[in-house]
């Protein structure tokens, strides 16, 4: 593979293919023994491990299921299809959200009550929403329908804001919402309707954005800060937010609680065109180049108007400049495409002789590797995280066929080169490398990145056979950051 050069891979792309295949092949291996898999992958001894991966359904099983249709291998979709098959029998509850809490070694017993976790259960249902578009299978349009009755019921607040948490019985909810799940609600909302053509759920749809627009923050910084959904309860819950995240409700963090949100709002127009959402976007793009961007023409990744967050890093910005690009693909807005190729070159620069980003990650236990939530204050550089490669590879991808500028192609060969040659250990890739020298932190890494890293080996794939991302919904829907 070190011979693999930007003419060789042009002329017989099948070999990302063959890439992606054995990547699968290995960790179909890991999990035989088990009926759903684990969050944690050993490299140095195959073993799965961890919380089942019934939150991370939609970062792994329609990777595979699409495999299977890239190489005419329908064992994949079989594969795929049966584990997906067991979770919506095990784990769907009877008001249809589903048990996120297993552990993926031992038989799950719900227990009375339960805490339905929303930011878990809205890559479940893109999952399934996945697999129905991808299948056409109507055993993934039913639980899809029956999980939007109880999110409806239980997660939605009387003014349209997605709860955190809600305790089932008696429904108690966590008043707090984020626009990281209530953007992807959005998304799975109109996909629900493309499916079934059933207006409840565009309307839904409709009622999960309109808040956000008429937040006093946004109005007037046009970011989008967390929100506590009860205002008698904030002056409580500040402090208790704040100790907890080492924020304020009144911060915007761009990824992914901006920029799912966007990126619903851009669908939502394009399904429903509203001046109000036209004229939010615009005032969005507008706060991101004037409040966000620095001189390196990269973006801060966290804002707030009483304290200033210098960080900044590509796992953030790649999901902004994807958000930009598709503000020109659907509107045609050529600011927002100019904008998404300053930040992507500023990022581009970056690019080690290795083909790797120097990146900040948060602090963690490098024995179990459970990442906290980025926490500026230790953030740590000079270290190549491999998520990032495979959501700036995508998102480069995008750019290439937006302008048609082999620049963005070169690039995403570079990282490419970069996972081949610095994060493969063992019959896996290791999540994060020292740059300097080479090595693993950690041989155990969330078993998502690699189902994620196949989504980038594909698409590579199948734009250099000259599939056209933007112009195919499947496509469009399968390679989305969420």
């Amino acid at each position: 593979m070190n011979t693999l050069t930007f003419s060789s891979i042009k002329k017989n792309p099948g070999v990302l293919l063959d890439l992606s295949r054995k990547l699968v092949d290995y960790l179909i291996a890991t999990t035989r023994d088990q009926s759903v898999l684990g969050e944690y992958l050993d490299l140095s001894t195959g073993r799965n491990f961890g919380k089942a991966m019934i939150n991370d359904f939609g970062d792994s099983l329609p990777f595979v299921y699409w495999l299977g249709d890239l190489s005419s291998q329908p064992s994949y979709q079989r594969w795929a299809m049966t584990k997906a098959d067991y979770i919506l029998r095990h784990f769907q509850a009877s008001h249809g959200l589903f048990f996120t809490s297993a552990d993926s070694r031992s038989r799950y017993h719900p227990s009375f009550v339960s805490v339905f976790d929303a930011d878990d259960l809205s890559d479940t249902i893109l999952g399934i929403n996945l697999l129905y578009q991808l299948s056409n299978n109507t055993a993934y349009l039913q639980p899809s329908v029956r999980f939007f009755e109880g999110f409806q019921r239980y997660l939605v607040s009387s003014r349209g804001y997605v709860f955190f948490k809600v305790v089932v019985p008696p429904g108690l909810p966590v008043p707090f919402s984020t626009g990281k799940f209530a953007g992807l609600y959005i998304e799975e909302l109109l996909q629900l309707y493309f499916f079934t053509k059933d207006q409840r759920y565009l309307a839904l749809a409709k009622r999960l954005a309109m808040p956000w627009l008429q937040l006093p923050f946004f109005q007037k910084y046009g970011l989008f800060p967390f929100v506590c959904t009860s205002k008698l309860l904030q002056p409580l819950l500040e402090p208790v937010f704040a100790a907890r995240t080492g924020f304020r409700f009144d911060t915007a963090m761009m990824t992914k609680s901006n920029t799912n949100l966007v990126s619903a709002l851009i669908r939502l127009s394009s399904v429903a065109p509203d001046p109000r959402i036209s004229t939010a976007l615009n005032h969005w793009k507008t706060a991101v180049g004037e409040k966000l961007l620095t001189p390196q023409h990269t973006l801060t990744a966290i804002w707030s108007p009483h304290k200033t967050y210098n960080v900044n890093y590509c796992g953030s910005d790649h999901a902004v400049i994807d958000c930009l690009t598709e503000m020109f693909v659907r509107g045609g807005d050529r600011s927002a495409l100019a904008l998404a190729e300053t930040i992507a070159q500023g990022w581009m620069a970056t690019i080690s002789e290795k083909g790797l980003i120097s990146e900040v990650v948060s602090d963690y236990d490098t024995g179990s590797l459970h990442p906290r939530m980025l926490n500026p204050a230790m953030g740590k550089r000079g270290i190549s995280r491999l998520d990032t490669h495979t959501d700036f590879g995508v998102v480069l991808l995008k750019l290439y066929e937006t302008t048609r500028n082999e620049h963005y192609l070169k690039a995403v060969f570079t990282l490419l080169q970069g996972v081949l040659q610095s994060h493969r250990f063992c019959q896996g890739y290791a999540e994060y490398v020292n740059i300097a020298t080479g090595e693993p932190i950690s041989l155990v890494i969330e078993t998502k990145m690699l189902f994620l890293l196949t989504k980038f080996f594909n698409l590579f794939y199948s734009t250099l056979r000259g599939e056209h991302i933007l112009k195919n919904r499947l496509l469009q829907d399968i390679t989305r950051d969420r």
